[in-house]
């Protein structure tokens, strides 16, 4: 997935945010984030930010570094003290956190996460779509490429590919790193061939003695 093109995308479809998002790890995975700084300052909550968001957290039992991650903002306090905590929250959170408001910000706030987040998955859905197609046209052109998919597919060794092939171990190994290169191995995704309309995926590199 291009995460900064479906961030950009997300901004670009709401030319005014409500609450600014951004793309960020949490959970083990890039994903969209919120500042729940943010998001309290949008939701007009009549409480200091500290006290709300550690009381959400315990009511709705929200675990750090799977629905948000905490960290020390970088810079002095410019009220003094201690380092400013900061919280970046998942889209579910913050639309939780919306909801349980029960106010107009709250319920307003909640749509608008739902629609940016159907929006990041429409994206997701375009992308990996264009991805195929370009991955599929690469296979259909390129006949080595396809010769390769097939006996990789038959979980042949390298030697074994090279004499089917009449080339070189080595020209095989080359092959192969530019194959994975652009993910067209089929261990690393199920796609469709266009010149024969099959799904396939099969074998691993180790099998192969082609670790790289």
């Amino acid at each position: 997935m291009n995460s900064n093109a479906v961030n950009t995308s997300v901004k670009n479809s709401n030319a005014m945010q409500l609450v600014p998002a951004f793309t960020g790890m949490l959970d083990g995975k890039e994903q969209l984030l919120v500042n729940a700084r943010n998001l309290h300052e949008f939701l007009k909550v009549g409480r200091d930010f500290s006290n709300w968001l550690k009381k959400r957290i315990s009511d709705y039992d929200f675990v750090e570094n799977h629905d948000f991650a905490v960290f020390a903002k970088v810079g002095e306090n410019p009220e003094g003290g201690r380092p400013q905590v900061e919280y970046h929250i998942s889209l579910d959170m913050a639309k939780e956190l919306s909801m349980v408001e029960k106010t107009e910000k709250g319920r307003q706030a909640r749509r608008y996460f739902i629609s940016m987040e159907q929006h990041a998955t429409h994206q997701q859905t375009t992308l990996v779509h264009l991805n195929t197609k370009l991955k599929d046209k690469l296979m259909s052109q390129h006949l080595r490429y396809r010769q390769m998919y097939r006996y990789l597919q038959k979980e042949l060794s390298q030697e074994e590919i090279a004499r089917c092939m009449q080339i070189s171990t080595r020209m095989v190994r080359m092959l192969y790193r530019e194959m994975q290169e652009l993910e067209l191995l089929p261990e690393q995704e199920v796609f469709v061939l266009a010149h024969t309309g099959r799904i396939s995926r099969i074998t691993t590199q180790s099998q192969l003695g082609l670790e790289v």
